[in-house]
């Protein structure tokens, strides 16, 4: 029985091992990645130009469709503009009714719903780049945080069915950040709020994990089949997220 025991917990101590080094890289990939991440988002500039807001002359879309002004700083509108960059922001119904936007006549039906988000992925195209997001991350209720995304020269288009976007968009509107009239730029800020805070919560994985192997190594794990299924799902979601 003790040698069964020792068994068991050697195995359970090799995965939880597993896990704290992915941990670890995940931990070392956030540094490389916030480094990196200028360099990164200047290609993503390739689609943007510099350019003026024009007149706004009308409402487009369902009432819970919002349009963002990408010019010094992100400025909201009660309508899409005529001209000029900008981002906006609408769920799976609206995205399944609009046949066409302002500025994204030709491209739009290469945008996810975000129904259809469950990776993050992304699709190059010579006139656009789509994909999905899913963070690993949930909200309370189980249901993960995810959108899909569309983004062309002087448009970024957002999918999103349950608050995941907005607050960032509210952030970067509030902090007045400077986006320069850039889509390269907008997107660099949006992508950093997204993963602000990833550090102190692979942190917080970590801690577990390292909490789990000492009571490993001192034997007062009796029951480790629910923790360590816990631990490694966390962990491999958000391995598959970076």
């Amino acid at each position: 029985m003790k040698s069964a025991g020792k068994t068991r917990n050697n195995g359970l101590y090799r995965h939880i091992r597993t896990s704290k080094e992915i941990i670890r890289n995940l931990l070392n990939d956030y540094h490389k990645i916030l480094r990196c991440g200028k360099k990164f988002w200047r290609g993503v500039v390739l689609f943007s130009y510099s350019a003026t807001i024009g007149e706004r002359k009308k409402r487009i879309g369902g009432t819970g469709m919002k349009w963002y002004a990408i010019g010094k700083t992100l400025t909201p509108l009660d309508r899409a503009p005529e001209s000029g960059a900008a981002v906006v922001l609408l769920n799976s119904d609206e995205l399944a009714h609009e046949t066409a936007l302002p500025g994204l006549e030709a491209v739009l039906h290469h945008t996810p719903s975000a129904r259809d988000a469950h990776v993050c992925k992304a699709e190059v195209r010579s006139n656009c780049l789509s994909g999905t997001l899913a963070l690993p991350r949930g909200r309370r209720d189980g249901t993960r945080l995810c959108c899909g995304y569309l983004v062309t020269k002087d448009r970024v288009v957002l999918v999103d069915d349950g608050e995941m976007a907005e607050p960032y968009l509210k952030h970067i509107v509030k902090e007045k950040r400077l986006i320069e009239n850039s889509v390269g730029r907008f997107l660099y800020d949006f992508f950093e709020l997204l993963i602000a805070r990833d550090l102190h919560r692979l942190e917080e994985i970590e801690d577990r994990a390292t909490a789990l192997e000492e009571r490993v190594l001192a034997g007062e794990l009796e029951e480790f089949s629910t923790p360590m299924s816990e631990l490694r799902k966390e962990t491999m979601a958000w391995y598959r997220y970076y």
